[in-house]
């Protein structure tokens, strides 16, 4: 599995002060599962994928953009300094994209363009 999402689900379920165990109960699932997920051995199916988001009550399309940004990224035809620029973009908050966007002079554009 993708180390970032990895990490977004251990943290999530962390910061929610679950166990895995509590996660295997409510998902019906052996212990080790958990275990495995989060260390890379196995991957949950897209199904169980969205239950630890609602679990965790995090934005399975936002992990899952973050998580695979860069390879997102490197199938459009673009340099390798604009791909750069494009992660770098995608990884800071909403305050420092207004900042960037400001900057480059696109301060107008709505919400969903900008997505």
């Amino acid at each position: 599995m993708n180390q970032i999402l990895i990490e977004k689900l251990r943290t999530a379920r962390i910061s929610k002060k679950l166990r895995q165990e509590d996660v295997a109960i409510l998902l019906d699932v052996k212990k080790n599962t958990i275990s495995n997920w989060e260390n890379g051995k196995a991957n949950p199916d897209i199904d169980t994928l969205v239950k630890l988001c609602k679990i965790y009550d995090i934005s399975c399309a936002s992990v899952l953009e973050e998580a695979y940004a860069d390879q997102i990224v490197h199938s459009l035809s673009v340099s390798g300094l604009e791909k750069e620029i494009i992660i770098a973009y995608r990884k800071v908050d909403d305050i420092g994209k207004a900042i960037v966007l400001r900057s480059l002079g696109i301060e107008n554009i709505s919400q969903k363009e900008k997505i």
